[in-house]
């Protein structure tokens, strides 16, 4: 708990001394990108539902790919994917947990560059997204990292590569299908 004080500490005053000094916020921001996504991507027994997660990792992987065709098909596509390509590669479990928050932090990152102070987003986003999506619910963060891309595209007008990153986000969970109704208003003028 001291460790996650601290570094929100250091990530508020950052954002601080940053918003007056462009070039070091520049470099407050990648040292703080890289420090969150190294503890929650390289973390061990960390998170609610780590053993969880680890259980599933291992029995999807010892699967024949036909038995797995119905769990992909009944289950998110592209976390089981993710998970037996991992498991080829012989990463383990530890190369779940890095995968999924490589996509997290990616999307995270694409979306608060384009905002006008980047280090404040990653320091508003710490206490709820990045605490309980990639250190807790892996399969919920790769697809708000990919919801994080779609928002980006939806804010260029691209319809196709906005219902893309949708569904790259439901192939990881669900829940992303929410996301869909908003096609519709793409085109709209928002301010």
């Amino acid at each position: 708990m001291i460790f996650w004080n601290s570094l929100y500490s250091f990530m508020v005053v950052s954002a601080i001394v940053g918003s007056q000094h462009r070039q070091l916020e520049k470099h407050l921001y990648w040292m703080v990108l890289l420090i969150i996504f190294f503890v929650s991507g390289f973390r061990w027994a960390v998170g609610t539902d780590f053993g969880a997660y680890q259980h599933i990792f291992e029995g999807t992987t010892r699967l024949a790919w036909g038995n797995l065709t119905v769990i992909a098909v009944l289950n998110e596509i592209g976390f089981v994917g993710l998970m037996r390509g991992i498991h080829a590669l012989g990463l383990g479990y530890s190369g779940l947990l890095v995968a999924t928050s490589f996509i997290f932090f990616l999307g995270l990152h694409k979306l608060a560059i384009r905002q006008p102070n980047p280090l404040a987003i990653l320091v508003l986003a710490f206490p709820l997204l990045i605490i309980n999506l990639p250190m807790s619910a892996i399969r919920q963060g790769a697809a708000v990292g990919f919801i994080c891309f779609a928002i980006n595209a939806f804010c260029d007008r691209k319809l196709l590569r906005f219902i893309l990153y949708v569904f790259a986000a439901i192939s990881f969970h669900v829940s992303a299908l929410m996301f869909l109704l908003l096609a519709p208003f793409i085109y709209w003028n928002f301010s």
